[in-house]
């Protein structure tokens, strides 16, 4: 017959030994290896339920499924993000227009920065004034509505519409948009 001893310690105490369920499977412990906290290797990562952690065979499946759900993501993406491709190995031809410093004056309606254009895949609007902040967006842009720009910021947008700007207190904005050609 085999002596038995603790599992950890190696003591052979057979009247102090017991069986003790630990999350990597059930050990013959004394008392004393009982109190004590486990060493790193005999602790398991648990989720929240209390479940075991997953098998090798899981993890790689879960890998496999979420570059799968990447690519079905991008082959679904919006013409906005792809406007910018040929294929999925270059970029497309483009070219940049600027445009002349518009002048926005305190509290007047939205103005036109950009009109519409097809053409267009991307408008970059930057606050070019010193001081005051202004906002980008469409004809409904306000004081409290529209991307915020402070002094020296700028915004960008991949639309084809027109863009407009607006100022409570007034400041100077320079646009400018990159074209399919």
């Amino acid at each position: 017959m085999r002596r038995k001893s603790c599992q950890r310690c190696g003591a052979r105490k057979e009247h102090d030994l017991r069986e003790v369920q630990l999350p990597c499977g059930k050990r013959l412990l004394c008392f004393k290896c009982r109190e004590q906290p486990l060493p790193m290797w005999a602790r398991r990562i648990s989720n929240h339920k209390g479940t075991k952690t997953p098998s090798m065979k899981d993890t790689i499946r879960n890998i496999v499924l979420l570059v799968l759900a990447g690519a079905v993501v991008l082959l679904i993406t919006p013409g906005s993000s792809r406007a910018h491709m040929v294929s999925a190995s270059g970029v497309a031809p483009q070219n940049i227009v600027t445009h002349a410093d518009a002048t926005i004056f305190a509290s007047a309606p939205p103005t036109p920065a950009l009109a519409a254009n097809p053409e267009r895949v991307t408008a970059i609007c930057q606050n070019n004034g010193a001081t005051n902040d202004a906002r980008a967006g469409d004809a409904n842009i306000g004081a409290s509505q529209g991307a915020r720009m402070q002094p020296g910021q700028g915004v960008t947008f991949d639309t084809t519409a027109a863009v407009y700007v607006y100022s409570q207190s007034g400041t100077v904005v320079g646009c400018q948009e990159v074209l399919r050609p």
